[in-house]
């Protein structure tokens, strides 16, 4: 038995490698608050070059950092910052969602922005910033031929078993995937995966309903590249009155794998 460790302790070691080798959200939250008080020393410091390199490459390679510090002296407005305090409100796979408070000098009510963060690699990266930007601020939909495949492997998720598991109402996978185009500009698919997909004018869920099996619609919303990994957001619209919620949906990430995109996670759910 010389040179040889107990089985218990084996068994402790073992287990204690497993831990340290899975996601620890714990570790993912202190990192968060860390990087987000920084951004909030920042923001109270008027260091807008701090914070723009905060943000994603994608966003820095897109939005110059003269645009970005005309719209945060744009929201300040002259105003004196005379308290701040963040929060890390949740995370949810590669996403963290961050809540900043603030009060300005000599007015009584508290101001708030709300960051999306997204863990890219070990870091964490400024995705959007509510409040500050508006969506004139679009980054990462260049690749027009990727954004297709991103939506397509959103789109693969969200019919699959597990996909449809996270929204209410018991959906079934339709014969048809009806799509309710938002502009001219819109992802187009012609199918998935041997299912047809018609797309149809804003706002007309007729086409929807009228087709067997079909409970509901989709419309995708924002898709974006942050390089290896992407997002998309997809809206489940229900045909009319009944027991689905009239908008429910998801925002997942996705991949590069070979010549495509693979699903992550899912960032959150409505």
């Amino acid at each position: 038995m010389r040179g040889r460790l107990p089985i218990a302790v084996l068994l402790c070691l073992g287990a204690a490698s497993f831990v340290f080798s899975q996601p620890n959200r714990f570790e993912d939250s202190y990192e968060l608050a860390l990087r987000t008080q920084a951004f909030t020393t920042a923001l109270v410091e008027g260091d807008t070059r701090e914070m723009y390199r905060m943000f994603t490459p994608a966003f820095r390679d897109e939005i110059p950092f003269a645009r970005f510090d005309s719209a945060v002296t744009a929201w300040v407005a002259g105003r004196k910052i005379a308290k701040a305090r963040r929060k890390v409100v949740d995370i949810k796979g590669l996403s963290g969602y961050v809540s900043n408070w603030i009060v300005f000098a000599g007015e009584p009510d508290y101001r708030y922005i709300y960051g999306s963060w997204l863990k890219n690699g070990e870091v964490w990266e400024l995705e959007w910033l509510s409040r500050i930007l508006d969506q004139s601020f679009q980054y990462g939909r260049k690749d027009t031929a990727n954004l297709r495949l991103v939506a397509e492997a959103g789109l693969r998720y969200l019919l699959s078993k597990d996909g449809l598991k996270r929204l209410k109402g018991r959906l079934v996978r339709p014969d048809t995937i009806v799509m309710v185009r938002r502009s001219d500009a819109d992802i187009f698919l012609p199918s998935l995966d041997g299912t047809p997909i018609v797309f149809v004018a804003p706002g007309d869920t007729t086409n929807c309903a009228a087709r067997p099996r079909s409970q509901y619609c989709l419309r995708f919303g924002t898709a974006r590249i942050f390089g290896n990994i992407a997002e998309v957001v997809i809206d489940v619209l229900a045909t009319g009155p009944g027991p689905l919620p009239a908008r429910q949906g998801l925002k997942v990430f996705v991949q590069r794998y070979r010549n495509g995109w693979q699903f992550v996670s899912v960032a959150r759910a409505w």
